[in-house]
């Protein structure tokens, strides 16, 4: 997977070098046209602005329905709880200074109990049913990073790496989004999502344009790359797609959050309208 990744990133270069973002889409600027919200107080998140881009009807039924977890969410959740631990716990050795080999010895040893925890909180069989496939996403988490670390230790005694911070939080209020966003994790700049299934689209890219522009207008630094990361769970298969974050994305998120925004006012204004209120 690392490996992918570094492919795809330098894919994503040879684009860079031919086509700049223009800097009135750059995440800082969210205080001008065309980035400055038409609204501040409709709470959206990423997700479902991205959503929307595709499926207007029913990015506003779920948000204004009743939130009900399909099995598919709760499997997708289980994903998302295993590449938190998987980073946080190399993470954690790391900061205990720990060699790779003795973090990687460590990880693997104690991977089934762990997995095993994390899903004592799921009542659900079909998820449940997925424990073996998870043990091993971690294992194979665990030997892709601290492989890409031990050449870096050999060598000069660092512990430089790609690790990324799992589930980064995010203010993204300066552009009329939620305060409390989460990206799914970053990594050296690059905003990396992680997706169950193995079926790409165009909602994904922009989904990342959202990530990187709420990253920007809080961080004050450019974020053009972005990662896809889409987990097979049954065979365990992972696929990584590299997205750069053109203008075109940028420009499509933000419509997709004014139009959104603008329609779920109207909503509201209607029926509170219909109540006599």
């Amino acid at each position: 997977m690392i490996k992918e990744i570094k492919q795809e990133l330098r894919k994503l270069h040879s684009i860079y070098d031919q086509f700049k973002i223009s800097n009135e889409y750059r995440g800082w600027n969210w205080d001008r046209q065309p980035l400055k919200p038409r609204y501040y107080n409709v709470n959206l998140g990423v997700s479902e602005v991205a959503y929307y881009s595709c499926c207007p009807k029913e990015a506003i039924s779920a948000r204004l329905g009743e939130k009900q977890l399909t099995q598919a969410m709760l499997i997708g959740l289980a994903l998302h709880e295993v590449f938190k631990a998987t980073s946080d716990d190399i993470l954690k050795n790391i900061s205990n200074k720990k060699a790779p080999w003795e973090i990687a010895n460590k990880l693997l040893s104690s991977s089934e109990n762990k997995i095993r925890n994390i899903l004592l909180n799921y009542k659900d069989n079909v998820v449940l049913s997925y424990a073996n496939s998870l043990i091993q996403l971690y294992k194979a988490i665990v030997i892709e990073m601290v492989g890409d670390i031990t050449s870096s230790y050999i060598n000069s005694g660092s512990l430089i790496s790609n690790l990324w911070l799992s589930e980064y939080q995010i203010d993204g209020s300066p552009l009329g989004l939620s305060k409390r966003l989460r990206a799914d994790a970053i990594m050296n700049n690059i905003v990396v999502e992680i997706k169950l299934g193995n079926k790409y689209a165009r909602w994904h890219e922009v989904q990342l344009a959202g990530y990187a522009l709420a990253l920007e207008s809080q961080n004050e630094t450019p974020y053009d790359f972005g990662i896809i990361i889409s987990v097979n769970l049954n065979p365990l298969l992972i696929n990584v797609k590299g997205v750069y974050i053109d203008d075109s994305l940028r420009q499509e998120f933000i419509e997709s959050r004014d139009n959104m925004a603008e329609e779920l006012i109207q909503e509201k204004e209607t029926f509170n309208g219909g109540d006599g209120l």
